[in-house]
């Protein structure tokens, strides 16, 4: 189960002497606990890892710290990676800074925003150390194990772990004065020679003695070109700081810094396995002592590009046993030569949009990062990149907007400003298509790439022959200026058929020419969302958007008031048109003239941003994300959200969403990373009598004047328990379902409001018990 401390202050001075145990040598050998994948099975997650922020290196694995990837595992032997993501009950965010093992091989996991996570030693659960357990701040930047002790660095100070608990931090309170090293206290480094406590901030050096409770410290600057120091390390009875692309030597004689040998420009500077490891622009090399570096053959350089890579690592035996991070990958040295693993991955993170195609290939597009497709075991990425007149590649796969996969096995994409796209990937490499780019035989016209909503007709409707063309909607780039063109349109063969807007001829009945959205539904009918304010609303017509095919307009009132209908998204569905506003959510009838709203739904807060925020499942469930997070509306009335606090969803802010027909699963695009939800997925029946594994969310939880609402997840889909104290009386009974939350007043069974600290959950599913603790906060 997830575990949080319960915080204990603790005057840090009376303390710290008696925590300080015999150094534990970096060369001592640390068994690494088993390895379990941080990965709910009704979900996968699909991240770009681009930075790697810190690597542990065991006998049979490597350990990579990302910037936005999450905690990953190499496997030595078999080459593979193995994802960790942030998930209830698993490593608190995906933004890692740091990695260090305690003495009792427990590895400790620290994050930019979210306290440290550390996993157990049987390696089966996480457990979390945040603010509420004593750290200064929740961004850790740095980590040091000296015997028993934990030294953790925040963006506000540091911490001591003592192995059981956090004793206190500095500054704290209690400090009568400190020197300059802490006026910008984010820690960038710490390290332990003998007595004295060496700590590198973003405005200096200082150092105190621990025989002294750390009450006397000193600025130790002198010889460095700038007090902002990028990262320290102990090396034995040696202190090298890492300041301004270079690395310096403390001299204990002179009291000063002395330059170390040049290694050009700087990167990295790591502690490992008992020595140092930098990594520069013009390769890796290892420390020696008394300022000397020895480089390493072969290894990968750094470039201005990426600044802050190569990220080394080292193996226990330290020769022929070293790693290096970068952007294309990890890198390991074998027999003097250097062999990359890329890590798999889909091209980018930020998305702009979603398609399925009817082989069931899922095709992501990243707004600059280019577009990938995942044929459900793989990725294929088309990237970023100007290539004129190629047959077999974008024009240039950069500023993605529109998507569609048509039925006719055409996948669809407005590249703004570049070409509309429509290419053949049935075989590789792709056959493309570029239309509206220079000499292009249906013209160069731009305007014509700025496709923002997009849908594909069907080749039969009601057993009958049907168009099979592709309608876009069409923005601009440059509001005021450029104008929006209204509809295109790309019949069955891929030929341009026209383009309707306001005044495009007599007959055409497109009132606006920003267009967001278009679907077709079941019969064939094509809907249309306006965006904007004086022309918003929905029409909908048969064929072609001109006068005599039928054209209807949604009305806009629900009731007797009008609603907003300032159109993001539109989907299809049986005959509903689900119809997604920047206010609500609507359930229009079809068949209605003119088609009335029935229904109107609350949307999660947040501002709609994205191309394709509304999809709707084979059931008749309907999915709509926005800036925070996902509502999944469910057939019988009922919704269920879907956030970071609650689910391994990559980020809150969701731009693009696809359902997979024939399965029903559900992906999401965010701007930080792709998730793909099942959810018909079911665990695995636990065996009789097995614990099962119980997490609540959200943890910490608020407790107001209402109370508090928690929800549990584990491996069955109801429990019937209740809630404790730490004296372990009964505070609150409950019996809930996946889909419900366990709603309590936060009052005892007196009456009494409890108090913020450590609460436990205990239920029972089908005979198995499950158990939980949170955290409560007012």
């Amino acid at each position: 189960m997830s575990r949080t401390f319960r915080r204990v202050v603790v005057p840090f001075a009376a303390l710290l002497a008696a925590t300080l145990v015999p150094v534990l040598h970096a060369d001592a050998a640390v068994a690494a606990p088993a390895h379990r994948a941080g990965v709910n099975g009704a979900w996968q997650t699909h991240i770009r890892v681009r930075t790697f922020t810190d690597l542990i290196v065991t006998s049979d694995a490597v350990w990579c710290a990302t910037d936005e990837g999450g905690l990953l595992r190499f496997d030595r032997a078999t080459k593979v990676f193995a994802p960790t993501i942030r998930e209830p009950g698993a490593i608190a965010s995906n933004h890692l800074t740091c990695l260090t093992y305690d003495r009792l091989g427990r590895l400790w996991v620290g994050t930019a925003g979210s306290g440290v996570s550390r996993l157990s030693e049987d390696g089966t659960t996480w457990e979390l150390v945040n603010s509420f357990d004593g750290l200064p701040v929740d961004s850790v930047t740095t980590m040091t194990v000296t015997g028993d002790t934990l030294w953790i660095g925040t963006r506000r100070g540091f911490a001591l772990w003592d192995g059981h608990r956090i004793l206190g931090s500095l500054p704290d309170g209690n400090t009568v004065s400190f020197d300059t090293t802490f006026s910008v206290p984010s820690v960038s480094g710490i390290g332990l020679v003998s007595d004295t406590l060496w700590v590198a901030t973003q405005s200096g050096v200082g150092y105190a003695r621990t025989s002294t409770n750390l009450a006397d410290w000193h600025p130790a600057n002198v010889g460095l070109p700038s007090h902002t120091a990028d990262h320290l390390v102990a090396v034995g009875h040696e202190v090298l700081v890492q300041c301004n692309a270079a690395i310096y030597r403390w001299d204990p004689d002179s009291l000063r810094w002395r330059p170390t040998d040049p290694l050009s420009v700087v990167h990295a500077m790591k502690q490992e396995q008992g020595t140092a490891y930098v990594t520069s622009s013009v390769g890796m090399f290892r420390y020696l002592g008394g300022g000397t570096f020895t480089q390493i053959p072969n290894a990968p350089v750094g470039t201005p590009a990426y600044p802050d890579e190569p990220e080394p690592g080292a193996g226990p035996t330290g020769t022929m046993d070293r790693y290096a991070g970068t952007h294309a990958g990890l890198w390991e040295e074998a027999s003097g030569a250097w062999v990359l693993y890329p890590v798999p991955g889909p091209p980018g993170n930020g998305y702009s949009n979603l398609s399925v195609d009817r082989r069931g290939d899922v095709y992501a597009a990243t707004r600059y990062e280019g577009i990938g497709r995942w044929d459900g075991s793989s990725w294929y990425a088309w990237l970023p990149g100007l290539c004129n007149n190629c047959p077999n590649a974008f024009r240039n796969c950069s500023e993605v907007f529109a998507m569609v996969a048509d039925p006719n096995g055409s996948k669809w994409v407005g590249c703004w400003g570049y070409a509309m796209e429509a290419f053949d990937d049935t075989a590789l490499p792709a056959a493309f298509t570029h239309y509206w780019t220079p000499n292009n035989p249906v013209g160069g016209d731009p305007r014509h790439t700025l496709a923002f909503g997009a849908a594909a007709e069907s080749v039969m409707v009601g057993g009958q022959p049907a168009g099979g063309g592709t309608w876009f909607g069409m923005d601009t780039n440059d509001l005021g200026v450029v104008q929006p063109l209204g509809l295109d349109y790309y019949d069955s063969t891929g030929t341009y058929a026209g383009t309707w807007g306001p005044g495009s001829s007599a007959t055409s009945v497109v009132r606006a020419g920003k267009i967001r959205a278009v679907t077709v539904d079941k019969t064939g009918r094509i809907w249309v969302g306006y965006a904007g304010s004086a022309n918003s609303g929905v029409d909908t017509f048969v064929r072609r958007p001109e006068v005599g095919y039928d054209v209807r307009t949604v009305s806009n009132t629900y009731g007797t008031a009008a609603t907003s209908l300032d159109i993001w998204g539109l989907v299809a569905h049986d005959d509903n048109i689900w119809v997604l506003t920047d206010r609500d959510l609507k359930r229009v009838d079809r068949s209605g003239n003119p088609p009335k709203i029935l229904s109107v739904y609350n949307t999660p807060a947040g501002r709609p941003l994205g191309m394709r925020l509304i999809d709707a499942s084979p059931d008749g469930s309907v999915w709509v994300g926005s800036e925070e997070g996902v509502r999944w509306y469910h057939p019988d009335g009922t919704s269920q959200d879907f956030t970071t606090a609650n689910s391994p969803l990559a980020a809150n802010d969701v731009r693009a969403i696809a359902v997979e027909p024939s399965t029903g699963a559900v992906w999401f695009g965010t701007a930080e990373g792709l998730n793909r939800f099942n959810p018909s997925y079911q665990p695995p029946a636990l065996p009789p009598g097995k614990p099962d594994t119980l997490h609540v969310y959200p943890n910490p939880a608020t407790v107001t004047g209402l109370g508090v609402e928690l929800r549990l997840m584990g491996a069955a889909t109801t429990y019937t328990g209740g809630i404790y104290d730490v004296r372990g009386r009964l505070l609150h009974r409950f019996s809930v379902t996946d889909r419900s939350a366990i709603v309590w007043d936060g009052r005892d069974g007196d009456g009494n409001l409890v108090g913020p600290g450590v609460y436990f959950v205990r239920a029972e599913s089908g005979g198995r018990p499950a158990r939980a603790r949170f955290v409560l906060l007012r």
